[in-house]
């Protein structure tokens, strides 16, 4: 199911947006790891729709006007405001998952420049005791100033931990099929709130929910009322691999996944992009599985003209897809890529880089 972010109107800087850009990396890798759609390749199940390339990352005009207000001389000048947090050191993780009543907000485990990610489940027990447990949303938390709340007043104004909130609803869209790499997404005619507010002075997050059991406006404010920044201080990102090799001036761009077994999460990925932001390198890490008898039998490691090739790692548990989602890179780039690659224990996180 799409991220429901992608299609809430959150105000980028006053330039054109890339074509591609860090959004969209996180929210094809968050489709993947649920799994909804798999498209089975040549022994190991690789997801058909593309990762979208992770572009420049383009900061967030989000610098409002001062309020600057007249000082009287007979009363008392107003407090200083409170001072804005500094920006956590990049790709670090600042909050850890929480309970709120039957929801869960998972540990981080989605983190670019400019905000972190957490899935958001909710817990129900059937009648005969068994617990099943269903995505109900995403929290993202932004950097200081890196988020514009402007687009969010339009909805209804209230607070949230003593500052201001606001709460709007979209309508939801849901996939209904999948044919090759195209999905057919149709709108289900339900709507689905989002809340914005600040967690901190000039510091943004929201909660965005996504399925048909997913947050009621009530919900939102009380999970968003429980958020607490880690008073252990930010935590490193990590990954499962070292890269031999990259094409020159590409830098890390977005961390997608923390773990091969964590709730939620089937595979991970991490972007790649020089300063142009395209082309891109996208690593994905995949369990392999049994592909069903009409799988296409894969006869090179890389899928002709599509820029995507892949590997299977060494013990036959896993396999590696490096692809360049632009479609310029050739081919023997991305196999360059892939074979440079060093491995931790990829079962483990505690061994991750």
């Amino acid at each position: 199911m799409p991220d429901i972010q992608e299609i809430m109107l959150i105000a980028k800087a006053d330039a054109p947006p890339a074509r591609h850009d860090v959004d969209d990396i996180v929210a094809a890798g968050r489709r993947r790891r649920r799994r909804a759609f798999v498209q089975r390749i040549g022994g190991a199940g690789v997801v058909g729709v593309a990762v979208a390339t992770a572009g420049v990352l383009t900061a967030v005009n989000l610098a409002l006007p001062n309020d600057h207000r007249a000082e009287s001389l007979v009363l008392p000048a107003s407090p200083p405001a409170p001072t804005v947090p500094a920006p956590s050191p990049p790709f670090t993780f600042t909050f850890a998952g929480y309970r709120v009543d039957s929801y869960r907000v998972l540990a981080p485990d989605v983190v670019t420049p400019a905000y972190q990610k957490a899935g958001v489940v909710r817990d129900s027990k059937a009648v005969n005791g068994k617990v099943t447990t269903e995505y109900a949303g995403t929290l993202t938390v932004y950097q200081p100033k890196m988020f514009n709340p402007e687009p969010f007043k339009v909805g209804a104004s209230l607070t949230v931990q003593g500052r201001d909130a606001f709460q709007t609803e979209v309508k939801q869209k849901a996939v209904s099929s999948l044919t090759g790499d195209r999905y057919t997404i149709n709108e289900t005619g339900a709507t689905i709130a989002t809340l914005a507010w600040q967690y901190a002075p000039d510091s943004w997050a929201t909660l965005s929910g996504e399925g048909l059991r997913s947050f009621t406006g009530a919900d939102e404010v009380n999970i968003a009322e429980q958020f607490t920044v880690a008073p252990g201080g930010p935590v490193k990102a990590k990954v499962p691999f070292r890269t031999g090799y990259l094409p020159a001036g590409y830098t890390l761009q977005s961390i997608d996944g923390q773990s091969m077994t964590g709730e939620q999460r089937g595979m991970v990925t991490f972007a790649y992009a020089n300063a142009s932001g395209k082309p891109s390198v996208a690593i994905s890490i995949l369990w392999v599985d049994t592909p069903p008898p009409d799988a296409v039998k894969r006869k090179s490691r890389c899928n002709p003209g599509q820029h995507f090739c892949v590997t299977t790692l060494p013990g036959g548990e896993f396999y590696v897809v490096v692809e360049d989602p632009s479609k310029i890179l050739p081919d023997k780039e991305l196999t360059k890529v892939a074979d440079a690659l060093t491995f931790a224990n990829i079962k483990d996180p505690h061994t991750w880089y």
